[in-house]
């Protein structure tokens, strides 16, 4: 099954669990910034794949999972060579429910570094376009790239970079792409990447909801 230690999931191997010579395999798809659902050692899968070697230090030094019960995989979700889709983007997640503070800090943002970056455009989620207040959102978002389209650089040298909003794998996925990743979040305490769970990442703060990423370790986050 693949495993994200929803309550549904557990109950699924909670009953599972009471079947003789049955063997539950997961295979854990994301990777979360706060990755404290993870945390549960007694309604797990009798064996996980994961494709992240930062994720499998989390779930055997921090939430005590048996090292037997996790194994490395490369990943086939991620791929290396699907940079493109997040270069030189905001990257929008499928549901925001504080749009004034993301609009705010965008515009913040762009204040302090438009013009050492490219003109980026707007990666919005496919399930939250079907939605119309998502729409006027994107479009507000619009409205402040064309407020600073005289700042944004000409040289076309400042593209490797991505504006990632909110908690999502897409944080992760774009370090490992080697971009510089502008990490905007709602709720930074529950959003941010930290060193207790994410010891091979640097950052640094540029404002309390902005937070910039880089790593020296590439493959720790997402194994290709």
């Amino acid at each position: 099954i693949p495993f994200e230690a929803q309550p549904f999931q557990k109950k699924i191997i909670h009953e599972l669990k009471k079947i003789k010579n049955v063997k539950i395999i997961g295979y854990i798809n994301a990777i979360q910034p706060l990755p404290i659902h993870l945390y549960d050692t007694k309604y797990i899968p009798d064996l996980s794949y994961s494709m992240s070697k930062s994720q499998i230090y989390q779930l055997t030094k921090i939430f005590k999972w048996e090292k037997k019960k996790i194994k490395l995989i490369k990943s086939n979700r991620f791929n290396i060579h699907n940079s493109k889709k997040y270069k030189s983007k905001i990257v929008l997640p499928y549901e925001i429910y504080n749009k004034k503070k993301i609009l705010e800090k965008i515009d913040y943002l762009f204040h302090k570094k438009s013009r050492f970056l490219d003109r980026p455009s707007i990666a919005a989620h496919p399930v939250g376009m079907k939605n119309k207040k998502y729409n006027e959102f994107v479009k507000k978002i619009e409205l402040i790239i064309n407020k600073y389209e005289n700042s944004f650089s000409k040289n076309h040298k400042n593209k490797n970079y991505s504006i990632v909003i909110g908690s999502t794998s897409t944080v992760l996925e774009c370090v490992e792409y080697k971009f510089k990743v502008f990490h905007v979040m709602q709720e930074p305490p529950l959003e941010c990447l930290e060193k207790y769970f994410w010891p091979n990442i640097d950052f640094k703060i540029i404002d309390d909801h902005i937070f910039t990423y880089s790593t020296k370790k590439y493959k720790n986050f997402i194994n290709y």
